[in-house]
């Protein structure tokens, strides 16, 4: 658990401390995307022919500049 974590169980009708945990939590989760595309990637740089890999990449390249948008949106 982080102290942010902590800080909101410590405080729990603090709205700053909640959005705040928000923001970590988009940010993580837009770095694990984006390790999640660099190994879909690497997936299909070592087999060309692994079907499932070059969707998956495939997918998170297309759809996943909408998810990054958002992100990028609320994280302003």
């Amino acid at each position: 658990r982080t102290r942010l974590e902590k800080s909101v169980e410590e405080h729990p009708h603090f709205a700053d401390l909640h959005n705040s945990l928000g923001v970590v939590y988009l940010i993580q989760c837009r770095n694990l995307f984006i390790k999640a595309m660099s190994a879909f990637k690497k997936a299909y740089e070592i087999n060309p022919s692994y079907k499932s890999a070059y969707k998956n990449f495939r997918l998170v390249q297309n759809d996943g500049r909408e998810f990054l948008n958002l992100l990028r949106a609320i994280l302003k």
